[in-house]
């Protein structure tokens, strides 16, 4: 049985990290779990049971909250960005609109322009990624073919590696700064490959689990295989995770 508590996500979009109002919701949550193990233990036994608590992904604090208190953040206005980028482009080769759309922290280019106008699309993506990367609030940018190729070690390139698909991945991908967000007028967001964004709580316990700790890095894709031990049954097919061996108990 899966159980999903929505409330902190929605607030926590709204308020932001720090916030009272979130920290109230987390105090109700508290109350919320509470009442569905009361329930398991009367209904399946205490101990006869098995859980896991974990989240979908992190959250960005507020960027203004953080510039109050003196930390490195702010906003990027994407449409200025694009504005800018996009006459770089122009001015650099004498060509407009070879940009076809920018979202997601991607820049997907119009081939048969460059084609067209007997350009290198490689030159051209490399000369993306630099203009980006020197505006303020980025981190890097990286033509998506030069990423692909990349040391997978470095946990930021592996993110971003893993968020790779053929048919649908720009040509240019960059990383806002930590701290840095898309501009909001109210609230916090997701999606940064940095570690206060994809650093998530994993707990388990109850039938089958050993009580302890590991500092070990570990995965939501390392939950279905867990459990799935516990279980002692085979992985989902699409499995790409591990056994958390710290968890399970000796038999």
């Amino acid at each position: 049985m899966m159980v999903c508590y929505s409330s902190t996500d929605y607030i926590g979009h709204a308020f932001g990290t720090n916030a009272k109002e979130l920290q109230d919701t987390y105090v109700r949550l508290d109350l919320e779990l509470a009442r569905l193990f009361e329930t398991l233990d009367r209904e399946v036994g205490k101990g006869q049971y098995t859980v896991f608590l974990t989240a979908d992904h992190g959250v960005a604090p507020v960027p203004n909250y953080l510039t109050d208190n003196k930390i490195p953040a702010g906003y990027i206005h994407e449409k200025e960005l694009v504005e800018a980028l996009k006459k770089g482009v122009q001015d650099q080769y004498g060509v407009a609109n070879l940009i076809r759309n920018v979202s997601n922290n991607e820049v997907y280019l119009d081939h048969k322009k460059i084609a067209a106008a007997k350009l290198d699309s490689g030159r051209v993506s490399h000369f993306i990624a630099s203009f980006i990367q020197s505006q303020e609030g980025i981190a890097a940018a990286y033509p998506t073919a030069t990423l692909m190729k990349m040391n997978e070690d470095n946990p930021l390139i592996q993110r971003l590696q893993r968020g790779y698909h053929p048919k649908r991945s720009g040509d240019i991908n960059y990383v806002l700064l930590p701290g840095y967000m898309n501009y909001r007028k109210y609230g916090t967001t997701h999606g940064s490959a940095f570690v206060y964004d994809t650093h998530v709580p994993l707990l388990l316990f109850g039938k089958g689990v050993k009580k302890g700790e590991t500092f070990k890095r570990t995965n939501i894709t390392d939950i279905a295989p867990t459990i799935s031990a516990l279980l002692e049954i085979s992985n989902p097919t699409g499995t790409i995770g591990n056994p958390i061996g710290e968890v399970l108990e000796r038999r």
